[in-house]
């Protein structure tokens, strides 16, 4: 059905399949978000797998009633296009990460992004899927990923305790998502 795709709850991945089974994750869309927009407008078929990772509920708008509310409600419209504006300004960010920074700084620059504070202000990182998963949309190997992980623990950044990771030094994790390691 044409339209947007709205998470009720749950996770999606979204991802670029090769017909020899390769994977790279662009997005995981999480509760509250929105996928499905740009296929909507512009009347193609999706270039995109779209795979519940949990338990998920979709609720689908056709694309009829969003084009009338788009026309109705200039509110919904700004909204809709700063939504769409946002993920090309991601897209853009994770295709410069990919060309222009190393695994390292992609990690690094991920931990940070997706940090949350704690009562006690400690900033802490609760992986929302697998390993794989993330590995996939850094354009790494699940490997490389936990080795990448214990080399940050090993530089006193972080702390990994499963899914959770306490960012022990976030701005020395900043700055190496930003210029890289220090040489040696």
């Amino acid at each position: 059905m044409r339209g947007l795709y709205a998470v009720a709850y749950g996770m999606v991945k979204l991802a670029l399949r090769t017909d020899a089974g390769e994977e790279k994750g662009l997005r995981l869309v999480g509760a509250g978000e929105t996928f499905g927009a740009a296929v909507m407008f512009l009347e193609k078929p999706c270039p995109v797998d779209a795979v519940a990772l949990a338990d998920t509920l979709l609720v689908v708008l056709p694309a009829e009633s969003v084009f009338a509310l788009l026309e109705r409600d200039p509110r919904f419209a700004r909204s809709l296009i700063a939504s769409l504006s946002q993920r090309m300004h991601g897209l853009v960010a994770d295709v410069e990460a990919s060309a222009l920074r190393g695994g390292l700084q992609r990690v690094a620059a991920y931990l940070d992004a997706h940090a949350e504070l704690c009562e006690d202000g400690a900033a802490l990182v609760r992986l929302p899927t697998t390993k794989t998963v993330i590995a996939s949309h850094l354009g790494i190997t699940k490997e490389t990923f936990s080795r990448l992980l214990r080399e940050l623990a090993q530089l006193g950044l972080i702390a990994v305790a499963r899914r959770e990771i306490a960012l022990l030094d976030r701005s020395g994790l900043a700055e190496l998502a930003r210029n890289g390691p220090a040489p040696r």
